[in-house]
Order: structure tokens, then sequence, then C-alpha cells
């Protein structure tokens, strides 16, 4: 059988007291990751708090988004690079894998949603990833529509959480969102009012340089259910 990729997203709270040498070993990290059998792409990242969608950068808060060649990749990521080896010993961690329901955009320049494996069946939670580059110029303007798009996300039928993560601090920015079906994360496009005045205005003023939006199906595997990070 083809080798057939999937994706995955990992959130990692270390403490605040391993959040200095966390933060140091992002570098190794990288190159530890580059160095990993079956990892197509890897995204190392900063992370904030639950239903912040930007600006709001944890030290003690890590996460990875990456593409498999195939779930045995994924499998012994986990169980033997150093990289995961330590995020056993963490305070609290969510990860999560995924199959492409629909997407679009690029990732650093590279088309990563075409290699991941299609869903199989939407019926239950459904899985968003939006990240953008955006322009310095623009970066006002996107400041004062995140902060519309943060304080209504209470009121958004079907989202279940939020976490916004960063790339490079403030001008490479994106959110995992998780919702309760393909449903609710359709009508949140058009239906959420602040949101979608927010992507009006992205397109309008150009404000980004390269954007991703997918929507995932999550797969049942051997790490579902590890302790909720906190919010």
């Amino acid at each position: 059988m083809a080798d057939v990729a999937i994706a995955s997203f990992h959130l990692v709270d270390v403490g605040l007291r391993r959040a200095p040498a966390a933060l140091a070993r992002i570098g190794l990290d990288r190159r530890a990751l580059a160095r990993t059998p079956g990892l197509l792409h890897a995204r190392s990242l900063g992370a904030g708090r639950d239903g912040r969608m930007a600006m709001s950068f944890q030290p003690d808060r890590r996460a990875l988004f990456a593409v498999w060649r195939n779930e045995a990749a994924l499998d012994r990521f986990l169980d033997e690079n150093p990289v995961a080896a330590r995020w056993t010993t963490a305070e609290a961690s969510w990860h999560v894998r995924l199959r492409l329901i629909e997407g679009h955009g690029r990732w650093a320049g590279e088309p990563i949603l075409d290699e991941i494996e299609p869903a199989r069946g939407i019926g239950g939670p459904v899985v968003t990833v939006t990240r953008a580059a955006i322009r310095l110029g623009a970066l006002p303007s996107f400041l004062r529509h995140s902060r519309s798009v943060t304080g209504s996300l209470d009121a958004v039928a079907g989202l279940r959480r939020a976490v916004g993560f960063g790339e490079v601090p403030i001008v490479r920015l994106g959110t995992v969102a998780v919702w309760d079906d393909d449903g609710a994360a359709r009508r949140a496009m058009t239906e959420w009012s602040d949101h979608a005045a927010a992507m009006r205005a992205a397109a309008a003023n150009r404000m980004f340089t390269e954007s991703l939006f997918a929507r995932f199906e999550p797969i049942p595997g051997p790490d579902e259910g590890v302790n909720s990070v906190r919010t």
C-alpha cells in the first residue's frame, strides 16, 4: 500500500520553571526535527492562551504543526524522538492527528496541504488551521480586527476551543480551532460577523503576503485523549 500522508498538531505546556530551557532549545529542536525520518514538513511554534487569536504569547507553551509520510512515521516520532520524549514530562499536552477535508494556501512557500490524506467521513469534531504572514504596514489594522474577533469568541456557536500560535512575533500568526462538526466550522466563516469583517478587510487591504486555511478531520490514535492543556 502506498504511503498516505497525515498532519498532526501538538500543544505542550512545559511549565514556567522549564520555560527558559524550552526557549533555548528551539533551534536545537528544529535541527532534530529536520533529521526525523518520515517528517515531510514541520513548523515549530510559539503559542498563546486558549481563546486568544493573536498577541498572547506564553513563554511556557510550545506547539508543532507537522506533515508525516504516514501514521507509522508519527508513531515512531512519538515513541523515539527526543523532542517528543520531553513532552512526556510536560505539565499538560494535547496531540491530534489530522486528515484534510478541504484547504488552500501555502506555508512558507510550500503547498503542504497537497500531500495530506483526504478525510474519510465527516461526522464528528472538525479542526481548522488558519495561518498568515502579515505585511508590516497592515499590522495595526490586523490587530484591531483580531481584538474584535477575540472578543466575540464566546458567542460563536459550535466552537470548542481556539489556540493562537506564532512563528515570528507579530507578523506570522495563526489559529487552531476545534468545532463541534463541519457544519459549525463552515457556518462560522459567514455567520461570525467579526471574523467575516476581518476577512473582508484583509482582502480589501491586502494585509497578507501569504495565507493558508484548512479544515481537518481528527483521526483517533494512541495519543488521543491525553490530558488537556490549560486555558
